[in-house]
């Protein structure tokens, strides 16, 4: 690492011969599936071995040209958090550090904190831009000064909030079906957070036919500093009627979230196929037809849901079936394990035609802030058979007092 005296007294365990094979064989090790082991091993090796004391010793330049241990972005970060609360702002420094880390071995460990320091660097340069202050005539030269310009500071330390939307007929209001009124906004406690338009879904409604008027309202209260409104306009998207049949089939105790293949992100070669037919949702779904090569099919909600107890389904047309599959659920980059305690699930796939649970789920109760989640399905290669990939179902309750 470039001083021979930051490693003095370690070198029994040193094999400079063997440092090509031994970081070909960690980079493999991070990219699987049990990185996270590999985590815990390298955290036990850096307590053990005072690494994180004896990097100290090194500026933050050279930190910087090295991923291979955790404690190295711990250094990093540490060091910059210091300073910080010393009043000691190096902006260009802790933005190139951020931009440069964003591609090491751990940064999905360690995102949260990165973030945290750009955020922090980005409002001291909006501060030396803007260090003679603010000089308007009119307020109407402050408000377009703002909605070009100024309106992103704002940006860099909210935390966003949430409003609770109404959706009724006339005087009647509607439940959703699927998904939440709640919407919480997506700005500097997300990553990556919302710096641009999006949807944001508040669920599937059954309307009978009525000559009220349908209407969607939020409303609310004194909001802090910290929590801002952004809405524009909204979308009413009819859905197939064999959907509302699907939901049916599905426990109605809590609330339900769906997400359809078109979401998945699916890699399998030339061994996957669109079909097309009315018991699928929204009457299409993927086929993988004996897949040669290992294929991976990783569906992603796109915005944020609630913590709390989730039970899983996955919806399976009828096909051949026959195959094995590995499921695992990631809630932002948490591994979830089942609550029997299992990081992974391996299922023989049905011939399908209706919903199969794969497991229940707990969030961490006490990180109170919604949770995006993943779900990844690993297909091992050289099997015979098939595996139709259709929606999947979240149902969640909230946890008990």
């Amino acid at each position: 690492i470039g001083e021979e005296k930051v490693l003095s007294g370690l070198e029994q365990y040193i094999s400079s011969e063997n440092q090509n094979a031994c970081y070909a064989f960690i980079d493999d090790w991070n990219n699987s599936d049990d990185s996270e082991k590999l985590f815990e091993i390298a955290e036990d090796i850096s307590d053990r071995m005072k690494l994180t004391q004896r990097l100290e010793k090194l500026d933050t330049a050279s930190l910087l040209a090295f991923d291979s241990l955790p404690c190295i972005d711990e250094v990093i970060i540490g060091r910059f958090m210091q300073e910080i609360a010393e009043n000691v702002i190096k902006t260009e420094e802790i933005l190139r550090a951020v931009e440069c880390r964003r591609t090491s071995k751990w940064y999905d460990h360690y995102a949260h904190l990165y973030n945290g320091l750009y955020y922090i660097a980005k409002m001291q340069e909006f501060h030396y831009e803007h260090i003679s202050g603010f000089h308007f005539g009119t307020y109407k030269e402050l408000w377009n000064s703002y909605t070009k310009e100024l309106y992103v500071m704002d940006t860099y330390y909210s935390s966003g909030g949430s409003l609770d939307y109404l959706v009724q007929v006339g005087s009647q209001p509607l439940s959703p079906m699927t998904g939440s009124q709640t919407v919480s906004f997506m700005t500097s406690q997300f990553d990556p957070r919302q710096s641009y338009d999006t949807w944001r879904s508040l669920g599937i409604y059954y309307i009978n036919q009525s000559r009220e008027v349908l209407t969607v309202s939020t409303s609310w209260g004194l909001r802090d500093e910290y929590s801002y409104v952004a809405a524009d306009r909204i979308m009413i998207v009819p859905r197939k009627i064999t959907d509302l049949g699907l939901l049916n089939a599905l426990p109605n105790t809590g609330t339900r979230f769906i997400m359809d293949d078109p979401l998945a992100s699916i890699s399998a070669g030339n061994s996957q196929f669109k079909e097309t037919i009315s018991t699928a949702w929204d009457d299409s779904y993927q086929l993988l037809i004996n897949p040669k090569q290992k294929s991976t099919v990783e569906y992603k909600s796109l915005e944020p849901w609630p913590i709390g107890q989730y039970s899983i389904y996955i919806y399976f047309p009828e096909s051949k079936g026959g195959l094995d599959a590995e499921i695992q659920v990631h809630a932002d980059n948490d591994l979830l394990q089942t609550v029997g305690g299992q990081d992974a699930i391996m299922m023989h796939i049905p011939t399908g035609g209706s919903w199969v649970l794969i497991g229940q789920y707990n969030t961490d109760r006490y990180y109170e802030r919604p949770r995006k989640f993943r779900v990844t399905i690993t297909i091992p290669e050289g099997q015979q058979g098939e595996y139709p990939i259709d929606a999947i179902a979240f149902i969640r309750q909230p946890f008990s007092q």
